[in-house]
């Protein structure tokens, strides 16, 4: 194989990969929701947008909100006074989801057992789709 085949295999590689891992939030069965991807709380109000029908269709849904995540779905920082207000209006489209606030994805407030055998919860925070799957949260949901 020559060099130039190998960077053009390659290329195609990494452009695969990128097709594989886009920016949006991710349905799974039982009503489970992860965010693919990076962006702020109005970028994640466009996914969000993109996915009502099916959020709203999974009936009472635990939100998890309040910060961002690195690309590894980690704590990167809190959210501020206005990005906690802005989460909380968008939510008003949503009136069966129970909104929570939390501080990291180890917060205790995150039941994930329970939703790994009932489901019925949107994980907001910036790549949670890869710490959610690196750290097994739900084995039984997100493979």
């Amino acid at each position: 194989m020559t060099a130039r085949n190998w960077d053009n295999e390659r290329f195609q590689l990494l452009q695969n990969r990128e097709m594989a891992m886009p920016d949006e939030i991710i349905q799974y069965k039982k009503g489970v929701f992860t965010n693919d991807g990076q962006s702020d709380v109005d970028g994640f109000a466009e996914k969000l947008e993109k996915m009502a029908r099916q959020i709203k269709e999974a009936g009472k849904i635990t939100v998890y909100y309040g910060f961002h995540g690195t690309e590894e779905g980690k704590f990167s920082h809190a959210f501020d006074e206005g990005e906690l207000e802005k989460s909380l209006r968008i939510a008003k489209e949503f009136p069966e989801a129970m909104m929570v606030q939390i501080s990291s994805p180890t917060d205790s407030k995150i039941d994930y057992k329970a939703h790994d055998s009932h489901g019925h919860a949107l994980f907001t925070w910036c790549d949670s789709e890869n710490y959610i799957r690196a750290n097994k949260c739900l084995p039984n949901i997100v493979g």
